[in-house]
């Protein structure tokens, strides 16, 4: 076919050529050799001289690729071809091509992507090379993204060929293949070579289609993937060498691209960026200088200090270009101040010549201005490029003068704080140089900018002068002083608060080069501050005290020295007041350095205020006390204005000045001889509660000790400034917080109280129970700031706190002015009626108890609606395990009865109580209870109820437990004092009836003789139809022969000598039955003081001593027996000491001696002298043991505790 039909056969080798290389390979020799045969008859009918004389290399390639493939390559690359490539060529060529694209060495590869990409140039007819793309485009594409640079350069030439050879539409896969790998995420490598092969690509395409793609591609700069925006850089790298000259029209759309990448997050992106800023320069810098500069200019002063860094790398790279020349080197110690640069006058001028004088001058601005940089490694790559471009640094800022000051001004006046930075160092680094060249340029500029109407020109002058005063030496300063200051006092009322603030910064560089810069600036913003205050508005700032905030807020200690005297001098004016006040608030970390000074003056001028005021008020004034001409009007308004001002001075203080403050308010609260210095130091701290925001929790206790010791103050100024001070406290304070005081609270207030009760001249403010009531609980509403501290506590603390809240709550109530607790008697039983009901330990109920005890001494019928409550609640009381619990509440029970219209079913209820009764003690306190409710209200008593507490006695005397038989018996007395005659005699003949008889026991007489002395005790007359069978039956227990029956019986007559308490006996008529006691019993109890048994002997002298205590009147004729009887127990050591010691009190009431006395009353005189006259030696022996030891016992002392 070779022979016969060419022309077919050579349309037909694309199919055929794999087909015979398939069958070379073939195990077959005969196969193999007919294969080869065929290969030889095809390239004969290859018309490519070329081609055709290397047909014996490039079969032998086909048959035997592993060896002869790389020959047959060399010697197409060593061909130099004349004529057009035809098919039959290709036929033999592509197999081996595509042979060695997948070779695994770089060389086969790259060597046959350089005959492809040659090879298209020598094809007349694309359409022969069509069929044969499947075959090498995927093998292209694979040594594209070859690890090795130089493979995949050529294989991107390769493809960019081929297809501007066949045309876009026929690889239409292959541009979109190249932008997914381009931001694929795989390796940089493969990105790189994906956009080299889409830069040659772009080489092959019309510029629209350029147009598109790179359009297309910079959508990827926003791209959140790191490897999309890498991809599109490594683009950018490739796309300006390849396009060359053509590309220029994209330099203003991709270079700004380029430097934003510079600050890319990814570190593969920046060095990407950095890559392809270099080639941006290397390929346009010197034909498109300016299209390059510009971007570059802005780059150097980007917010991102990699971007400024690889700006002024880039710059200096480009200015090295077109001043060709190199970066001069660096020595260690090379710094920004060296007078004379690098580079070379020839340099400078090339430049100067290449972009203008004018561009020029901004480039070498921008590169002074950058060497400030905040960042050291944009500073160090600055000075770098500064002296290798830069032959004489004055010369060359004299010539950039204008522009750079220009330029200076705007960055000061930039949003960026960064650009004010570097702007400002740079100025300052101007004027240290040039000094005298700069100043006279940039003072009057500046000056110039203040009047300008926008806002950041003013702050970039006021950044400016600050800089500039900072750099400047002091005599140049000087030199420009006239100017400086008024701009500084014109910047310092600026509107802007910003200008105000940067002012303020130049204000204290100044302050700091001339230090009697104060005395030049402030006085005049006093003189407007003062022009421009409104009393009537004077929250409505003028700019002047604006300014004067700014410069004091910005180093405050500066100039509170010399402000406060002028702002505190006498008598300080409105505006001084509203000024101090506003000037503190700026300076509230340092005012407190101040308060020794402040607080003593403002307290001055508060009280002299105060009077002026008193004394303008007062109908017989006629002019005030001072030189002051002012209206009352007028003083008014300054007393307001300096009582706001004091509050915000004390409010704005920081939380260091805090202890300062408390210190110096503790002193002035303390102030013993100055009434106003207490008063104003109570008010003040009031204020400071009231406006304070930092956390002063820990000074709390400190304030609370100085603030509650002058709650005992003789002046109702100092203690209404002591309840405002509270109140504040209170209402600033979260309950919760003061809770944790509230233990404080109550230590401060008893302190305070126990000192007023030992101080001299304080007797007014203790009632006749001995309770202190403060002076401060006397005013109005005195109450409210404590209440719900405790009330707090009570309600929602621990159990040791409900206790201390409970017992400092009675405290409280007891210092109180019956007056005042009014108000508060509901909110406050509420709470102690809802505690003690709940299951709490005895001790807190006890505390509960106690203080409604004292509610209802103080409160009486106020709490007449809470009675149903509280009956409740102490009967409950009654059977609690603690017995000072069922005390408090059986007393507290006879507090509330005489508010009880009704007392029969309270009676019922209790009677019912001893029945029911778990325990003896608590059927005692049930019986005591009793007791304490009809001593109380007995005449409210029902006969009924009286019957039925009379059961309940008869029931109880003869308990076998000793303490229901002494309770049953103080029932008895009192059911006694308000039963009538006949009530008396049954109640009495009842008890004689109870059985007693020797069978029985003691205990059943023991109770009977109690019970009738009981009775006998409260009756008086109302008992004289049973009297003489109750003695007669006292006397028959006297002399029992049961030593518990005598013991009862001695114990019974000290009941019936002991003074009733009840309020219906009378007491003339209790005088006349002890009289019959003594004439009928004293012989049988002296008797029984010397018997054999201790117990029959202490309870007859515990008789004998009770009528010396309360009758020693009636005994003057019985001293002697009674003295002798005494005298031979107490001069016996080895006697019972308990005995002993109710003898000494015994002869103690009978002598009458009281505590510490001098042994000279006439009781005492003549009863010694009746001892005397009987015994001479018992009388010597009491003299001297009367001064050894009955002086000394207490009146205090429980005579019965023995």
């Amino acid at each position: 076919m070779a022979f016969c039909a060419p022309k077919q056969l050579a349309t037909s080798l694309p199919q055929i050529i794999p087909s015979i290389i398939e069958a070379s390979m073939d195990g077959h020799p005969k196969v193999k050799e007919s294969a080869k045969n065929a290969l030889n008859d095809i390239s004969s009918v290859i018309r490519n001289p070329e081609i055709s004389s290397l047909s014996g290399s490039l079969i032998a390639a086909l048959t035997e690729p592993a060896n002869k493939t790389k020959a047959a390559l060399e010697a197409l690359l060593e061909c130099e071809f004349m004529h057009s490539i035809d098919a039959p060529s290709l036929a033999i060529l592509i197999p081996i091509l595509a042979r060695a694209l997948k070779d695994r060495g770089g060389d086969l590869k790259r060597k046959s992507a350089i005959i492809l990409g040659n090879m298209c140039s020598m094809i007349n007819d694309p359409k022969i090379f069509i069929p044969y793309l499947s075959q090498v485009v995927p093998g292209l594409q694979e040594v594209l993204l070859d690890p090795i640079p130089d493979v995949r350069a050529t294989s991107a030439k390769a493809l960019g060929n081929i297809l501007g050879g066949v045309g876009e539409s026929e690889l239409s896969d292959l541009i979109p293949w190249l932008l997914k790998t381009l931001k694929a995420e795989s390796s940089p490598v493969e990105r790189s070579g994906a956009a080299q092969g889409l830069a040659e690509i772009c080489l092959s395409l019309p510029n629209s289609r350029i147009d598109e793609i790179i359009r297309d591609s910079l959508s990827l700069r926003n791209n959140p993937k790191p490897c999309a925006r890498e991809g599109l850089l490594w683009l950018l790298t490739f796309l300006p060498s390849v396009l060359g000259e053509p590309f220029s029209e994209y330099i203003s759309a991709t270079l700004p691209v380029v430097l934003s990448g510079l600050s890319d997050d990814s570190e593969g992106v920046r060095e990407v960026a950095l890559r392809a800023g270099q080639v941006f320069v290397t390929s346009h810098g010197r034909a498109h200088t300016q299209d390059v500069l510009h971007p570059l200019l802005s780059g150097m002063f980007d917010e991102d200090w990699r971007i400024r860094e690889s700006s002024v790398t880039l710059l200096g790279e480009l200015l090295y270009l077109v001043g060709d020349t190199k970066a001069v080197g660096l020595a260690d110690n090379d710094n920004d101040d060296d007078e004379m640069a690098g580079g070379s006058s020839r340099v400078t001028t090339m430049i100067r010549a290449h972009i203008g004088e004018s561009l020029a001058d901004s480039v070498f601005a921008s590169i002074y201005v950058v060497r400030s940089d905040i960042s050291s490694s944009v500073r160090q790559i600055a000075l770098q490029v500064w002296k290798s471009v830069v032959s004489n640094t004055p010369r060359t800022l004299r010539e950039i003068m204008p522009l750079l000051v220009d330029l200076l001004v705007r960055k000061l006046s930039s949003q960026s704080s960064d650009h004010q930075t570097v702007a400002g160092r740079s100025l300052g680094d101007l004027v240290r140089k040039l000094g005298d060249i700069v100043l006279p340029l940039i003072v009057p500029y500046l000056r110039d900018g203040l009047k300008s109407n926008e806002t950041e020109l003013r702050q970039g002058v006021c950044l400016g002068l600050a800089e500039i005063l900072r750099a400047a030496t002091q005599k140049q300063i000087e030199l420009y002083v006239d100017i400086l200051v008024p701009a500084l006092q014109q910047a310092l009322c600026d509107d802007s608060d910003h200008v105000r603030g940067l002012a303020a910064q130049a204000f204290h560089a100044l302050l700091k080069a001339i230090h009697h810069a104060t005395e030049s600036v402030v006085p005049s913003l006093l003189i407007k501050v003062k022009e421009e205050f409104d009393p009537s508005q004077p929250e409505n700032e003028g700019s002047a005290l604006q300014g004067l905030k700014s410069i004091v807020s910005y180093k405050p200690r500066d100039l509170l020295e010399y402000l406060l005297p002028v702002l505190t001098q006498h008598p300080i004016q409105p505006y001084a007041s509203y000024t101090l006040g506003v000037v503190c608030q700026s300076a509230s970390n340092s005012i407190h350095y101040h308060f020794s000074y402040l607080i003593p003056q403002l307290i001055k001028e508060l009280t002299f205020f105060e009077k002026q005021l008193e004394y303008d008020s007062s109908p017989s004034s006629s002019s005030p006390p001072s030189s002051s001409n002012d209206s009352i009007d007028d003083i008014q308004i300054a007393y307001n204005c300096l009582r706001n001002s004091v509050a915000v001075v004390v409010g704005s203080t920081s939380s260091t000045g805090v202890n300062y403050l408390v210190t110096e308010l503790g002193k002035q609260i303390e102030h013993e001889y100055d009434v106003s210095c207490r008063k104003w130091g109570c008010l003040i701290s009031a204020d400071f509660f009231r406006k304070c925001t930092v956390d002063y929790s820990d000074y709390i206790p400190v304030l609370l000790k100085y603030i509650l010791s002058r709650s005992a103050d003789i002046e109702s100024m100092v203690l209404e400034g002591v309840l405002d001070a509270m109140n504040a406290l209170s209402t600033t304070i979260p309950i919760e917080s003061l809770a944790s005081h509230m233990e404080f609270i109550r230590s401060c207030i008893s302190s305070t109280a126990s000192d007023v009760k030992h101080r001299p001249g304080r007797s007014d403010l203790i009632a006749p129970d001995g309770t202190v009531i403060l002076p401060l609980f006397r005013l109005p509403k005195s109450l409210e700031p404590f209440l719900p501290i405790y009330i707090h506590c009570l309600m929602n603390g621990s159990t040791e706190s409900r206790e201390i809240a409970a017992d400092g709550l009675g405290e409280l109530i007891s210092m109180s002015d019956t007056t005042q607790l009014k108000p508060y008697l509901i909110k406050t039983t509420g709470p102690l009626i809802r505690v003690v009901g709940d299951r709490y330990p005895s001790n807190v109920k006890f505390a509960i108890l106690q203080t409604l005890c004292i509610l209802l001494e103080k409160g009486g019928i106020g709490l007449k609606a809470f009675v149903p409550q509280l009956q409740t609640t102490f009967v409950k009381s009654l059977s609690d395990p603690s017995k000072q619990v069922r005390s408090k509440g059986g007393f507290a029970l006879g507090l509330l009865v005489p508010m009880s219209t009704r007392i029969d079913p309270l009676l019922n209820e209790l009677c019912q109580g001893t029945q029911q009764a778990e325990s003896h003690a608590i059927r005692a306190s049930l019986l005591q209870a009793i007791a304490k409710v009809l001593d109380a209200g007995g005449d409210k008593a029902s006969e009924t109820a009286t019957a039925k507490v009379s059961s309940t006695i008869l029931n109880c005397l003869t308990a076998d437990d000793e303490q229901v038989r002494l309770a049953a018996c103080e029932t008895a007395s009192s059911l006694g004092a308000i039963l009538p005659s006949t009530g008396v005699s049954d109640l009495l003949y009842d008890i004689l009836a109870l059985d007693s008889t020797p069978s029985s026991g003691w205990v059943p007489a023991a109770g009977k003789i109690l019970g009738c002395g009981s009775v006998l005790r409260t009756t008086g007359d109302r008992s004289l139809n049973a009297r003489t069978e109750i003695l007669e039956f006292l006397e028959s227990g006297l002399n029992d022969d049961r030593v518990s029956v005598k013991v009862a019986a001695c114990s019974s007559l000290s009941l019936l000598i002991t003074p009733p308490t009840q309020k219906n006996v009378i007491i003339s008529e209790h005088k006349k039955i002890s009289k019959e006691i003594i004439t009928k019993f004293l012989s049988g109890l002296i008797f029984y003081a010397k018997s054999d048994s201790l117990e029959v002997r202490r309870a007859a002298v515990t008789s004998i001593k009770d009528l010396c205590k309360y009758h020693s009147d009636c005994l003057v004729q019985q001293i002697p027996r009674i003295s002798t009887t005494l005298y031979s127990i107490i001069s016996n050591n080895d006697i019972n000491i308990r005995l002993k010691r109710q003898s000494e009190r015994a002869m103690k009431y009978l002598l009458g001696i009281s505590y510490h006395s001098n042994l000279d009353n006439p009781q005492y005189i003549s009863s010694i002298q009746a001892i005397q006259s009987a015994d001479v030696e018992v009388a010597k022996f009491f003299k001297d043991y009367s001064k050894r030891m009955l002086a000394k016992l207490s009146e205090e002392s429980d005579d019965n505790t023995w």
